[in-house]
């Protein structure tokens, strides 16, 4: 009566694979994956306590089968694979990365360019500065050789006016 047993559970497990297939080819794979699921799990518990050794290779090929179609409808629902999905996880997370570093050089160079321009208006107001002293220097070059040339030129003119002068006397003298 074991063989009986075994046999009747052995087709059990046959029936659920002919029902996973039915549904399958009726466009209800998730109740297939179901079906299939709990004929996995019953025959994994009954592999361990009832089933003996003389079912025990009918017991592998259903098992083989039960798992390579679990492995056919689980790639019709889930059609990205676990490497596909890394990937793109990967993917995000190098592009979670790159706007970080982007970001990160982005404030870096728009403080450089901040601390450039402090020390450009720093340079600038000290050749302003150098300028100011400049023009300081040349304002009063210009000023005292103004002054050289005003006295050269009262010089000149009161030597002009005294010749003008003393042409003048002549003048008068002659008349």
């Amino acid at each position: 009566m074991p063989e009986d047993t075994n046999t009747n559970s052995l087709g059990q497990y046959r029936s659920a694979l002919q029902t996973a297939t039915l549904a399958a080819e009726q466009g209800n794979t998730e109740l297939a994956l179901e079906v299939i699921q709990c004929a996995l799990r019953k025959l994994y518990l009954e592999k361990d306590t009832i089933i003996n050794d003389s079912h025990d290779e009918d017991a592998q090929a259903i098992d083989l089968m039960l798992n390579q179609r679990y492995l056919e409808y689980r790639s019709k629902l889930e059609p990205r694979s676990p490497y596909l999905s890394l990937a793109i996880k990967s993917l995000i997370i190098a592009a979670i990365v790159v706007s970080a570093l982007l970001l990160t050089a982005t404030v870096a160079f728009k403080q450089m360019r901040n601390v450039m321009h402090i020390a450009a208006r720093h340079v600038v107001s000290q050749e302003f500065r150098e300028s100011k002293e400049l023009v300081a220097i040349v304002k009063s070059t210009a000023e005292k050789a103004v002054e050289r040339a005003l006295s050269d030129g009262r010089e000149r003119t009161s030597v002009e006016n005294q010749d003008d002068v003393k042409d003048e006397k002549k003048r008068v003298k002659k008349r």
